[in-house]
């Protein structure tokens, strides 16, 4: 079973307004299959149980359902505007 990736509205615009559709994908294909490094981090506080994926300066909030292997892209802004 392939995984899915589901967006928010908000995020899928800001995505693909910047042309990060496919360096977004290629990154979440390089973590599934376990090739690569790619900077991906596990958030805390208030935002516990999500992960932070940076590329550039353009941080995206996701979250994992491994057992139906769903990503769902919660939140996309660049790195001084997305914790707020």
């Amino acid at each position: 079973m392939n995984w899915e990736i589901k967006y928010k509205k908000d995020a899928w615009k800001f995505i693909s307004k910047n042309k990060l559709v496919d360096k977004f994908e290629a990154a979440i294909k390089m973590f599934i299959k376990g090739e690569g490094r790619i900077d991906l981090k596990k958030l805390a506080g208030k935002l516990e149980g999500h992960y932070r994926l940076r590329i550039g300066n353009v941080r995206i909030i996701l979250k994992f359902d491994f057992k139906r292997k769903i990503i769902f892209v919660k939140r996309v802004d660049f790195r001084e505007n997305i914790y707020q």
